[in-house]
């Protein structure tokens, strides 16, 4: 008897353990919106620039109107990818006014685009590292205008990097920037923790900057790489020109009601625009 009580109290507390999370997710209380997502880059059936998105809605047990869970495979608008790694979008389809005027919330994730040398990696889904001809991407003006209809019918807009640089043209940028208040300086930038890996950043940013400052990337270590234009490069190397050793989010103050449970700090290790 005692030793069937030994073994079973750590049992029993191993199970809580692993029960009671899922126990707090089950007993949350569901929330029924209208999220309308729009990602453009969409190369494989990976999803990466909206899958986070979709975990943190159902995490948050974020509902559509009919009450079931949002699917990052096909509940979103943009570049749906072929059947089989390498092939062409299967299918594109654009913001429309129908489909942002009635949202809760209108999500632009990624509107850089795909590039028909992202297909050439086949099985290896891996982004080129060259500059290649556009199959589709880049916002276009009806878009914006949708886009900016539903904020300014009450509701809620949330635009993610690559939205106002290339290729998005001006005419559809500037009516983001007034609805947003903010002017895109034509600067992007991107943390590395090892410039000198060839691997990682774009190889046309390299040679842009030894054609530009006619000297060798011979950059080593961590820093931040800005290009205004796709063409003018500056690098800041972390110890040097920069104190920073990568980005983290912090909360603008005084902190909004929505983000009084975020935390600042938090890591951001891919591409921003720089605007004001």
């Amino acid at each position: 008897m005692l030793k069937t009580l030994r073994w079973t109290w750590p049992v029993l507390l191993l199970a809580l353990v692993f029960l009671l999370p899922w126990g707090c997710y089950l007993s949350r209380p569901t929330t029924e919106m209208k999220v309308v997502v729009l990602d453009k880059t969409v190369p494989f059936r990976t999803w990466v620039e909206h899958r986070s998105l979709f975990w943190l809605m159902d995490h948050l047990k974020v509902r559509n109107l009919s009450g079931e869970p949002y699917n990052g495979r096909k509940d979103y608008l943009g570049a749906f990818p072929g059947p089989e790694p390498g092939d062409r979008p299967a299918q594109t389809r654009d913001l429309a006014l129908s489909d942002a005027i009635g949202a809760d919330l209108v999500y632009i994730a990624d509107t850089y685009g795909v590039y028909e040398d992202d297909l050439k990696s086949g099985s290896k889904m891996e982004a080129a590292l060259e500059r290649s001809p556009k199959i589709y991407g880049g916002l276009e003006r009806a878009e914006a205008e949708a886009a900016v209809a539903s904020l300014n019918a009450g509701n809620k807009l949330v635009v993610e990097f690559n939205t106002l640089a290339s290729p998005t043209r001006s005419g559809p940028r500037e009516i983001m920037e007034q609805a947003l208040g903010v002017r895109w300086t034509r600067w992007v930038g991107r943390y590395f923790p090892r410039l000198e890996d060839d691997q990682e950043g774009p190889r046309w940013l390299v040679r842009n900057y030894e054609a530009e400052w006619d000297r060798d990337w011979e950059f080593e270590g961590a820093g931040y790489v800005l290009l205004q234009d796709d063409a003018h490069v500056e690098v800041l190397q972390v110890g040097r020109e920069s104190e920073r050793n990568g980005l983290v989010l912090m909360r603008e103050q005084p902190v909004d009601r929505l983000l009084e449970g975020a935390r600042d700090g938090v890591g951001y290790a891919f591409w921003f625009s720089i605007v004001e």
